[in-house]
């Protein structure tokens, strides 16, 4: 755990860092002391992201780790969170600070080994203190008064930082139905259910095509169910099964080469749920690309 001392000498830091430092400087001290776990970052980057549990729910993500972060690659990306979870910090320990519009704050303090995980936040008994520069950097300290018992064992946290937050690059925004590129994706998904094959390749890159081995077998044989049923094997099957109510597109980005779009979907068991579809412009129009599962619609 940590000790008086060093908690004393981390909590005079962190202070001399939010008073002292601009924002968008990139620093982090102390760190997480639980139960069989130590977590002392070294890289702390910083980018917005969406709720899972609710798709308006916007938050800072600030996240420490051992591994260096390329967070511009990150934020291209429709999902930033899931993509560098799957990639940069693959093997690390991670905390993770959720820093909602109001400044309150929610870490989740990861052992890779295990998967173990100690969740708070400052409805709890984390206490943080957080400034911003504007829209661009964030910093602050986040901390406890002592040890916290919790179901994964005792803690006690003390660390600071400061960084740039990093954003993807601007777009134009698309509202509801999500304007070329949503049309594009509800063509491709009205195409299945019609089992209109016409429709379908129309939304899907060239590539796609010569991608998915059924297609290359017998190409001079291809009919078109085959077609539709070859290519469903390779995508979402909130796509291509019928049984999932679409519920349209909330909006999305433009991005210019590329876009992300927001489809809302009703599972057979009735849950509402967001995709997050990242489709490219192509010299016939908008074409999917790919998907991330979003989260819960409330």
């Amino acid at each position: 755990m940590l000790d008086r001392s060093r908690q004393a000498t981390l909590a005079v830091s962190a202070l001399v860092l939010v008073a002292g430092l601009p924002a968008a400087a990139q620093e982090v001290s102390g760190g997480f002391e639980g139960t069989e776990v130590t977590i002392t970052p070294g890289n702390v980057c910083a980018f917005p992201v969406r709720s899972q549990w609710n798709p308006d729910d916007r938050y800072v993500l600030v996240l420490l780790s051992q591994a260096e972060v390329d967070v511009q690659t990150v934020v291209q990306h429709a999902d930033p969170e899931l993509y560098v979870r799957n990639g940069d910090v693959k093997e690390d320990d991670l905390i993770s600070l959720y820093v909602s519009e109001d400044d309150s704050v929610r870490m989740v303090a990861t052992k890779r080994e295990g998967m173990v995980q100690f969740i708070d936040d400052t409805d709890m008994t984390l206490r943080a203190e957080i400034t911003r520069d504007g829209a661009d950097g964030i910093a602050g300290r986040v901390w406890t008064d002592g040890p916290v018992a919790s179901a994964s064992g005792s803690y006690a946290v003390d660390l600071s930082f400061s960084t740039p937050v990093t954003r993807p690059p601007a777009g134009e925004t698309l509202g509801e139905g999500g304007g070329e590129p949503g049309a594009a994706l509800t063509a491709l998904i009205e195409g299945f259910r019609d089992g209109d094959w016409g429709r379908v390749s129309a939304a899907l890159p060239e590539s796609y095509l010569e991608e998915i081995g059924c297609f290359a077998i017998d190409p001079e044989g291809m009919t078109d169910e085959r077609a539709l049923d070859c290519a469903a094997d390779d995508l979402p099957f909130w796509i291509t099964e019928t049984d999932h109510e679409i519920l349209g597109v909330a909006g999305g980005e433009d991005r210019g080469d590329s876009a992300v779009v927001e489809m809302r979907v009703a599972n057979p068991n009735g849950m509402k749920v967001f995709h997050l579809v990242t489709l490219d412009r192509a010299a016939t129009g908008w074409v999917y690309k790919t998907f991330d599962f979003g989260g819960l619609v409330n």
